[in-house]
């Protein structure tokens, strides 16, 4: 299919206005959820919180982990 010049121009001026979107109703995945959240981890984690302890308090309150996950994925956020 081809198009018309004409029409990529008006396109692009439609693109042009529309509104940004609300980065905090953006999706991430549980990897860069964790990164978001490393340096409270991490506080916690020198307070005395284990990771299972961490991953108790998350589940709680809506965000689904497992201890052995939340290491792996605080271990990953740490290395990028």
């Amino acid at each position: 299919m081809r198009y018309r010049m004409d029409q990529i121009e008006a396109l692009k001026v439609e693109l042009a206005m529309l509104p940004a979107v609300d980065s905090r109703r953006r999706e991430v995945t549980k990897q860069e959820a964790v990164r978001q959240m490393a340096s409270m981890i991490e506080s916690l984690r020198r307070r005395g919180y284990t990771f299972d302890d961490i991953a108790e308090i998350l589940t709680a309150r809506g965000f689904q982990i497992a201890g052995g996950t939340l290491r792996s994925c605080f271990r990953r956020s740490k290395v990028t």
